[in-house]
């Protein structure tokens, strides 16, 4: 079974997600189906034929998150602290992070990627999750053209041609 292709972005890189109100419900019954773009974030509706998918109620991301393991840089306000981001995606991410941060908690974030000396800043990010020595962030707003800079960093580890990780 393949993917079908972006129609924003003609990449071939979306993401099966929930379907939304009674039109995508009924929509699912003729194999049309709603896709998220992994790199350009267009949300669209693809027919497959003969395919059902079971859906899964503890994944509810509309992004794949990738792997990594990247250095980080956590500004609260005028407090920083360092980290490591574990898992990466157009919207969000992982950092392991001894700094403790509650849900709601806005933040500035910076990727520092090998190889990079500028790396990634994300402007504005919301901590939605917190764990002991965790916390998973969603992407509000970013500087300049730092969106389309983590969508080349999100496209070249999908397609494998990412900077080396980071070894701990």
């Amino acid at each position: 079974m393949s993917l079908p292709k972006c129609p924003a972005c003609y990449e071939d890189y979306a993401r099966r997600v929930r379907r939304e109100g009674l039109i995508e419900h009924l929509l699912s019954q003729f194999y049309v189906y709603p896709f998220r773009c992994q790199l350009c974030g267009t949300r669209f509706r693809a027919r497959q034929p003969g395919v059902r998918y079971i859906r899964i109620d503890e994944d509810r991301r509309e992004y794949e998150r990738i792997p990594v393991n990247y250095d980080a840089i956590l500004s609260v306000e005028r407090e920083q602290s360092e980290g490591e981001v574990k898992d990466i995606s157009l919207r969000g991410c992982s950092v392991d992070t001894r700094t403790p941060l509650s849900p709601g908690t806005i933040l500035q974030l910076g990727l520092q990627l090998p190889g990079d000396r500028r790396g990634i800043t994300i402007d504005a990010g919301v901590v939605r999750t917190s764990r002991p020595g965790s916390v998973g962030i969603e992407f509000i707003r970013f500087k300049h053209d730092e969106r389309n800079r983590l969508k080349d960093l999100v496209r070249s580890l999908h397609f494998g041609n990412a900077p080396p990780l980071l070894l701990s």
